[in-house]
């Protein structure tokens, strides 16, 4: 159903100018107006009719502003209804009371729906009554509007000021009677506290408590820029104090220093730390000692201390006597020594211990240790940069092993490893494996373990010749191109291919840990006597059955000449009678 509808009367809100209201100007508005038939008739009575409300920015279209829906609960009567429209809430678009009625870029625009009816057109525009919503402003003088332009020069002072106004204020000359749980010096928004003098910024407070004085942005809870450095008491002290200054030196290469001061100039006091008790640490946070260095320590002069741990570098220009006051070379230790990250001399020409024991870097990449005497270089350093394995070495001959006189004398120019028996019952004893790259040299022989009391489950090997018939034997080279480093022999090789071999007999075939196989050669020799006997055992029982058949031979050619003679004979008789 088609209606028409009519703005009778609106209700002014903010008109009202007392003061004491300004906090309780309401922000509904009474709203009524007409409904009617297109007939102009009015609408019938009823107390449950839905209304729907709304603003906007354009007499059409445009963007919504608010919207109100009273449902099921506006009563007409001859056509009349009213309405209480609330705009203290139901904004859209991010909009509010004040920039709604208090924007001068547009003007509102009312919309009314009744039911679930097309929207009432047109909208009525608001006209200066409703406006009466801004007015509420007028009762009080929002923060930040009281500005330069809005005052004259000298128009407004504390003689026309009512009396108290400035209580929250501080005065130049000083305040009494203040409360610290309500009056400070501050901020009370999110902004920092800035203290400027000459109109230049000296120190800055954070929100979140750190203090820059020449330092706009401070990184802890006391930032001082300046290079100028800190004095902690008098810049000329006089009768006996001491000052404490920290000074930053100007460049990018600086440091900071700490020193005690006892009068302006070059008069200098001493430094004290932890006079009572306590421990100092230096690069590290839990000192474990009355001075903790975690790193580097350079003394120049001398270093007098009851104990001395250090778990980093300690560098001296002078000597170091450890366990006795007179020391008389570089190091000079009265006791032993156990050292669990390495020792480290950088020059030959430090004194050695008992002549002998230098220890040395080698290369200046990989911690070792080097014996050095006569001439003699013994080595022991890790095979590469952070290996694992460990290289023990002469690098000036050939490194010995329990060796006599006797052996030394004329050692072999082409060994670099010599180990001799001393009385001993073996020259090297191992428990595991030995891994040879290269060949393998022996005046007497190898013996592996074979002792009957070593052995149990003792049998025949079965099937010894089926086994070796299996066997493939192949000649072969050496890749020694591809594998440089595993002491191959040149020339022609005969011998299996390990992977051939374990198919037939896995158990002469190893393989380590990196997949690659080797054969047990010697283990293969049992098979083999017991193959050439079962081949022996078949000989000798074919032989016997070529000799039972060449004795049978003769008897037949016995038999067969004495038929042949028999033939004669008989043909000799027949031709007798004939």
């Amino acid at each position: 159903m088609k209606r028409a509808f009519s703005l009778a009367a609106v209700l002014l809100l903010f008109g009202c100018a007392l003061p004491a209201l300004a906090q309780v100007v309401p922000r509904t508005l009474a709203f009524q107006g007409r409904l009617a038939k297109p007939d102009g008739t009015p609408v019938a009575d009823t107390t449950s009719l839905t209304l729907t409300f709304r603003l906007y920015d354009a007499p059409t279209s445009g963007n919504k502003l608010w919207e109100q829906t009273l449902a099921n609960s506006v009563a007409v009567r001859n056509g009349v209804f009213a309405a209480s429209l609330n705009f203290a809430a139901n904004y859209t678009n991010g909009k509010t009371l004040e920039t709604t009625f208090g924007s001068s870029s547009f003007t509102p625009y009312l919309e009314i729906q009744v039911g679930s009816d097309a929207p009432l057109a047109p909208r009525q525009p608001f006209t200066s009554v409703a406006y009466s919503f801004y007015a509420a402003t007028a009762l009080s003088i929002p923060d930040g509007s009281v500005t330069q332009s809005k005052i004259a020069n000298g128009a407004v002072g504390s003689a026309q000021l009512a009396s108290g106004l400035l209580g929250g204020f501080w005065n130049l000359t000083g305040n009494a009677g203040t409360d610290p749980t309500t009056h400070f010096l501050g901020t009370t928004d999110t902004q920092p506290l800035v203290f400027r003098t000459n109109n230049k910024e000296a120190m800055r407070l954070l929100t979140n408590g750190s203090l820059g004085i020449g330092a706009n942005s401070p990184q802890s809870a006391l930032h001082i820029a300046p290079i100028s450095g800190i004095t902690i008491g008098q810049n000329s002290v006089t009768g006996g104090y001491t000052a404490l200054t920290i000074n930053l030196s100007a460049n990018t290469n600086g440091n900071a220093q700490l020193q005690a001061v006892k009068a302006a100039g070059s008069t200098y006091g001493d430094l004290i730390l932890n006079p009572s008790s306590g421990n100092v640490g230096i690069g590290t946070t839990v000192p474990a000692s009355t001075l903790d260095v975690n790193g580097a320590a350079n003394v120049a002069g001398n270093l007098s201390a009851a104990s001395v741990t250090v778990s980093g570098d300690l560098l001296t220009k002078g000597w170091v006597g450890i366990g006795t006051n007179s020391p008389n070379f570089t190091l000079d230790v009265n006791g032993s020594i156990s050292a669990t990250a390495g020792l480290y001399a950088a020059s030959a020409s430090i004194p050695k211990l008992n002549g002998g024991v230098l220890i040395d870097n080698y290369g200046g990449a990989n911690t070792s240790l080097k014996l050095e005497q006569h001439g003699s270089n013994f080595i022991v350093r890790p095979y590469d940069a952070g290996s694992t394995r460990t290289v023990v070495e002469n690098t000036a001959g050939t490194l010995y092993f329990n060796s006599r006189s006797s052996f030394l004398g004329a050692p072999r120019a082409n060994a670099a490893l010599g180990v001799y028996n001393s009385g001993y019952s073996y020259a090297i004893d191992t428990v595991g494996d030995l891994l040879v790259e290269g060949t393998g040299y022996s005046n007497n022989g190898f013996y592996l373990s074979s002792d009957a009391r070593y052995k149990t489950h003792v049998q025949t090997l079965p099937g010894a010749l089926d086994t070796v018939l299996a066997l493939r034997g192949v000649g072969y080279d050496w890749d020694r191109q591809k594998w440089p480093d595993k002491g191959f022999a040149e020339g022609r090789q005969v011998g299996f291919l390990a992977q051939e071999l374990e198919t037939v007999l896995p158990q002469l075939v190893h393989t380590d840990k990196e997949g690659y196989k080797s054969v047990n050669y010697a283990s293969v020799a049992p098979i083999l006597v017991e193959a050439v006997k079962t081949l022996n055992g078949k000989v000798e029982t074919q032989q016997k059955q070529i000799e039972s058949q060449q004795r049978r031979i003769e008897q037949l050619e016995r038999q067969s000449a004495r038929l042949a003679d028999l033939e004669a004979k008989l043909n000799a008789l027949l031709s007798a009678r004939k």
